[in-house]
């Protein structure tokens, strides 16, 4: 979520009074953030701080991961480099660049870059 998506958030939260509406907020600002508040005000503290709005940072790190493995006419191809670079990015090491792209499909929605935006993370740690 970029910093403008959560300003927009917050403020809609502020506007809406419509019960049709604010479920639907909450419900896309549920999806949107992985958290489970059950009130759209309990999301304006967490929108709010700047630590959570880190989209661009999101879209850097997935584009550098794309970019590390080709599929070349179905075959996923990584380099030797790229491999240690991912194991560096994420702690975890693979036999084959298939189990690479298995964990990415399965994870990439729960991954967020570290703080020190050195690695990735899953969310739920």
């Amino acid at each position: 979520m970029s910093f403008f998506e959560a300003q927009d958030s917050v403020s809609l939260i502020h506007r809406t009074s419509n019960t049709t509406r604010e479920a639907i907020t909450l419900t896309g600002l549920q999806k949107r953030t992985g958290l489970n508040y059950a009130n759209l005000e309990d999301f304006v503290t967490w929108l709010e701080n700047p630590q959570n709005t880190r989209a661009s940072d999101w879209e850097k790190a997935s584009a550098m991961v794309g970019d590390l493995c080709i599929d070349d006419k179905g075959q996923i191809r990584c380099p030797i480099r790229t491999l240690a670079i991912l194991k560096q990015l994420i702690g975890k090491a693979f036999d084959s660049p298939q189990e690479w792209v298995q964990w990415w499909h399965d994870n990439r929605t729960n991954v967020v870059l570290s703080g020190d935006g050195r690695t990735l993370v899953t969310k739920d740690k």
